[in-house]
């Protein structure tokens, strides 16, 4: 068994998500015939625009013209998922000007 932390194995960087937000966008499917639970498109671009001030700029512009142009969107339930984590705002600042 390695005692190596993952921080130190990889570039990844934990932090601390409130447990009454995980299962906010979860979804499962299948990688290499492995099942795997993923967040939505919606729950990344909320965290994308949660976390814009940690974050290269050009990413989270990239991650919301990415959404925009997305067929599969579901703009009510971005609008869900920013009031869950009280960023309507910021949503509707970010997202509302390409809609």
């Amino acid at each position: 068994m390695c005692s190596t932390s993952l921080s130190a194995r990889t570039s990844t960087k934990v932090h601390f998500v409130a447990p009454r937000l995980l299962g906010v966008g979860v979804c499962e499917g299948i990688v290499n015939e492995v099942d795997v639970r993923v967040y939505d498109r919606e729950r990344a671009v909320c965290d994308a625009i949660r976390h814009s001030g940690k974050m290269d700029p050009e990413l989270v512009n990239q991650a919301i013209r990415s959404y925009v142009v997305d067929p599969a969107k579901n703009v009510g339930r971005l609008v869900d998922y920013a009031r869950v984590f009280r960023i309507q705002r910021k949503v509707e600042s970010s997202v509302g000007v390409w809609l």
